[in-house]
């Protein structure tokens, strides 16, 4: 009768340590699912380059023109593309007569083709240029909200903290010299002229 209560207890005490290391395991599980899911979150994606952007969209990516090159560029007049097409027809009737050098029905179909389909793809990439600038025009918004805010504190709190001002006068000096347009604040040092205000 002992030995079968004694082997019992050795049952349940194996079977306890079983259980609990088990769910030590489903924890440490657990744990690291939530860990390797913390980090898929945090992980940057890659930033690619303009050539491969370029690419993606099917775009050439060529060097931008210099501001004289684009000066020297003709002005395209609304709607001139919808007349290439027509104008070729014409063109391809009075060849005999005509004789355009260098312009011919082929070369005014080529323009209003490439034309149309790089303008979709200047669309999408216009939409998404777009969409990032005014995503970072809301960072800018934010991140100079909250210096604005920590300078108010400190100029709240220099009285009796005087030490704080100096300790941010880097800030202090950031901020006044692009108080009223990028001018310090008139006939105040750069330390001592007001925060910029929120805008």
């Amino acid at each position: 009768m002992a030995t079968i209560k004694k082997a019992t207890a050795a049952g349940k005490k194996n079977g306890a340590a079983a259980a609990a290391k088990k769910a030590g395991a489903a924890r440490a599980a657990t744990a690291a699912g939530k860990k390797s899911g913390a980090a898929r979150a945090t992980k940057k994606a890659k930033v690619i380059s303009a050539g491969e952007l370029a690419a993606l969209v099917g775009v050439a990516y060529k060097p931008t023109l210099k501001t004289s090159e684009v000066q020297r560029l003709r002005r395209a007049l609304p709607g001139y593309i919808n007349l290439l097409d027509d104008v070729a027809e014409l063109v391809e009737e009075d060849a005999d007569v005509l004789r355009v050098k260098d312009v011919g029905p082929d070369d005014l179909l080529r323009v209003q083709a490439a034309h149309k389909e790089l303008s979709a793809r200047e669309a999408v990439l216009e939409a998404v240029y777009m969409s990032a600038y005014h995503q970072r025009l809301v960072l800018d918004h934010e991140g100079i909200g909250m210096l604005q805010k920590i300078a108010r504190r400190i100029s709240a709190l220099a009285e009796d903290h005087p030490d704080m001002p100096l300790r941010y006068k880097s800030l202090l000096d950031f901020l006044s010299t692009f108080r009223g347009g990028g001018r310090p604040a008139k006939g105040a040092a750069p330390s001592e002229a007001a925060p910029a205000e929120e805008g």
